[in-house]
């Protein structure tokens, strides 16, 4: 009988490792994503070497300059380490140790960077230039990079990164004090709209965390409601084995399953743990809460219409003026190919055409050089023609860029739980409904005559009546639809 039952365990072990190698390893679904703008480390270093350089000499900025000192030493010293942890992490989850490695890195990043906002807001005579604010506001990009970091890769099993509350709570009442530095943003200048959509990103990026510092019984019944899901599995998987109840299993949804769980728990604890420090006190919580509050009044509330309403405006005079450039300069172009052959190019009546009409026959219908004649004066025409079509098509792609960031922010604060009644009154008025219905159907005309490969604008995506796909908010609701595809199968 113990023959025969150590043979039942023999081959059920063995069955399940042959299981665990041919199932893939599941992953996190993809969760609702600021349209963040990636600066490349080259960047980010440079302007800390422009930070450095802007520093005062003296005994009363030394600390200044060292903190800055501190933060290039971190970002210099452990970047490589972190690069190739993060080409593993794009294949696969880490292993424990990359998660640490990971996590230390963003939290030093964070908590560096926080430290230079405490100094700047107080030590702004330490900058040659008196411009300690838009010093500040340059630091963004480098907690964006740590949060968008912490958001792409996952820890072991496939669950999510999370920072010490302490680390959160620094970095909250750190972006405060950059946003409570200024009036606003002028959207108009390339640095201060770079500003404004990495510090949003960052904020949401984090933003997560931030609520469930200030709630942490909210975090947690989402943690246990997540156990809850993993011991089912656990315990069906186990009914269902039989005589292997007694050994470790080895099948990968069990695996995967227990190891969730056990992050789930070490989670629980952790918040639990914090949930007793500072900012679980009154006052702790309320300073943390109104900077919270600030935050949101300011970034999104004020600033995210303002923001909508700027691109939107912005496409539509983009739009305008490629209208009047390519019939000013194409009504000339026009002429002169339908005088050397009429069938060459369409007919155009002169005195009422209309307002895209030249755009159309000149650049989305193809021109028939092959029957004009065979000359040097068509050869010129012909390189003229061309430089006229490459760049109306550069200046269409570029005011369709320009309104796609609208559309991507407008279905990003929609699905973030951000879309307030202002950011929404910006999203689908009359202005952005009727550049997105012009700039798409051009770009659809242009696809379908293959002068580009596809139309990227959607042309409804400002019609509120339209639905969007829906994604998880965070990574916990990530990880419980994650729980719930790791049900045993039948």
């Amino acid at each position: 009988m113990k023959f025969t039952r150590s043979i039942v365990l023999v081959l059920a072990t063995w069955s399940s490792f042959a299981l665990a190698v041919t199932v893939p390893p599941p992953i996190l679904s993809a969760t609702v994503q600021c349209p963040a703008i990636g600066e490349n480390f080259s960047k980010l270093i440079a302007k800390l070497d422009a930070i450095k350089a802007s520093v005062r000499e003296g005994a009363n900025c030394s600390n200044v300059a060292m903190k800055v000192k501190s933060l290039e030493d971190l970002l210099v010293k452990d970047r490589e380490k972190i690069e190739e942890i993060i080409v593993v992490g794009r294949q696969q989850p880490l292993t424990a140790e990359q998660t640490e490695a990971v996590k230390q890195y963003a939290e030093q990043i964070t908590t560096k960077v926080t430290a230079l906002y405490d100094l700047f807001s107080g030590s702004n005579k330490c900058f040659n230039d008196d411009d300690a604010e838009t010093r500040m506001a340059g630091l963004a990009g480098f907690v964006g990079e740590a949060s968008r970091l912490i958001g792409s890769l996952t820890g072991p099993w496939g669950t999510p990164i999370a920072l010490g509350g302490q680390v959160i709570a620094g970095f909250l009442t750190g972006l405060d004090k950059v946003v409570k530095s200024r009036a606003g943003y002028n959207f108009s200048k390339r640095e201060a709209w770079t500003q404004y959509v990495q510090n949003v990103c960052t904020y949401h990026s984090y933003r997560d965390q931030i609520e469930h510092l200030l709630d942490p019984q909210s975090r947690i019944a989402q943690l246990n409601g997540i156990k809850n899901i993993l011991d089912l599995n656990i315990k069906k998987m186990s009914a269902d084995c039989g005589d292997c109840q007694d050994v470790e299993p080895m099948n990968s949804y069990m695996a995967y399953n227990l190891g969730i769980r056990a992050w789930v728990n070490k989670e629980i604890l952790r918040v639990e743990r914090e949930s007793t420090s500072f900012w679980a006190d009154i006052t702790g919580r309320h300073l943390l809460s109104q900077a919270r509050y600030d935050l949101q009044q300011f970034l999104i509330e004020r600033e995210g219409p303002r923001f909508i309403g700027y691109q939107t405006s912005l496409a539509t005079q983009q739009l305008r003026d490629l209208m009047f450039a390519t019939e000013g300069e194409g009504r000339s172009l026009h002429g002169q190919i339908a005088k050397a052959n009429p069938k060459a190019v369409g007919e155009i009546r002169y005195f009422f055409s209309e307002p895209w009409e030249y755009f159309r026959t000149l650049v989305v219908k193809p021109v028939r050089f092959e029957i004009l004649p065979q000359n040097e004066a068509t050869e010129d025409l012909q390189y003229v023609w061309a430089s006229y079509r490459d760049r109306s098509l550069q200046r269409f792609r570029s005011t369709e860029a320009t309104l796609h960031v609208a559309q991507g922010f407008c279905q990003f604060f929609r699905q973030a739980g951000l879309y307030t009644p202002q950011i929404r009154a910006a999203c689908t008025s009359g202005q952005a409904r009727a550049s997105a219905t012009q700039i798409g159907g051009l770009a659809q005309e242009l696809a379908t005559a293959k002068v580009i490969p596809s139309a990227t604008l959607n042309p409804l995506a400002f019609d509120p009546s339209v639905s969007t796909p829906k994604l998880p908010r965070t990574q916990l609701e990530s990880l419980q639809l994650l729980a719930e595809r790791l049900q045993p199968k039948p």
